[in-house]
């Protein structure tokens, strides 16, 4: 089985250990690439770790404001499949 679930669209990286990461929960995938946009279209993180997560934080390790954010999902499941998945986070601290 291999799969991307629905994501959470909103969370909270505030330390207290619930919601602090914005994560896919992907299972059965070989390679993934997750890309991060602000509102005005520039790129500020992006990871291709299988279930790693975003915390909030420029590529630089600055913390970021709070807001609305797009991310670009491109994915291989372990039987080939490719996953293109865009959509929009929120950020609240």
């Amino acid at each position: 089985m291999q799969g991307i679930p629905d994501v959470n669209n909103v969370f909270t990286p505030n330390g207290d250990g619930v919601n602090d990461e914005f994560m896919f929960d992907e299972f059965g995938i070989n390679t993934i690439l997750i890309e991060i946009y602000n509102r005005w279209g520039q790129k500020v993180n992006n990871w291709s770790d299988i279930n790693k997560g975003w915390n909030g934080r420029g590529a630089d390790g600055q913390e970021l404001p709070e807001g609305v954010y797009f991310y670009v999902l491109t994915a291989e499941g372990e039987d080939g499949h490719y996953y293109n998945i865009e959509g929009t986070v929120t950020l609240l601290r």
